[in-house]
């Protein structure tokens, strides 16, 4: 939300310089391998579409939560399961280089 977005620039802009994380869990449910069996539901396509709306929007949110986090001198994270089909879009790659983020593989779901 709006709201949402105002408090965490706020955050990040009145903390001390470096002193801070931004980390990114978003829902990865446009991504996910299931995609392959739920697309053939008769809903499946429209869901599809609602899903990669919504992370467009919480995308888009993060872009300026990360870009104000770099200015103030923060490290950004982004976390998604290893399988989720969004780490290859182009989106994803484009804003890998340019926060210079690396990946890292954890399996902390034993």
């Amino acid at each position: 939300t709006a709201k949402g977005l105002a408090k965490a620039l706020s955050i990040i802009k009145t903390s001390p310089y470096g002193s801070g994380l931004a980390w990114a869990s978003l829902p990865c449910t446009a991504g996910t391998p299931y995609w392959d069996h739920n697309i053939k539901h008769p809903n499946g396509p429209e869901k599809l579409r609602e899903h990669q709306e919504k992370l467009g929007q919480l995308l888009e949110a993060w872009g300026v939560i990360a870009e104000t986090a770099k200015q103030y001198g923060w490290a950004i994270a982004f976390e998604w399961p290893e399988p989720c089909s969004i780490w290859q879009s182009p989106w994803m790659k484009e804003f890998k280089e340019k926060h210079n983020l690396q990946s890292v593989i954890l399996n902390g779901c034993m």
